[in-house]
């Protein structure tokens, strides 16, 4: 069975979401939609959070600038290869 956690799947999308909250200083909550009916929901929820909370500081830790540079320059090839880099590949 498949656990439906955030990040698991989308992780990109969600890095270039977390980027601009923190670009436009975002101190705000975050809302899960999920319905974990097949899995232990108190346990997929815990894994969203830890998923969010991880992608978020490394990519502060990994440089917002860098992340910033590559959206304002739309490359593919170099967004791929700084994605590789971030997930340590």
């Amino acid at each position: 069975m498949v656990k439906k956690t955030i990040g698991r799947v989308y992780m990109v999308e969600y890095l270039e979401i977390l980027y601009w909250l923190e670009k436009i200083d975002f101190k705000g909550w975050y809302s899960m939609d999920q319905y974990p009916y097949r899995e232990d929901a108190k346990g997929a929820i815990n894994e969203s959070i830890r998923w969010v909370e991880g992608l978020h500081n490394k990519m502060v830790d990994f440089g917002m600038n860098r992340f910033g540079k590559l959206l304002d320059e739309g490359d593919a090839i170099e967004s791929s290869m700084l994605i590789r880099e971030f997930i340590g590949i």
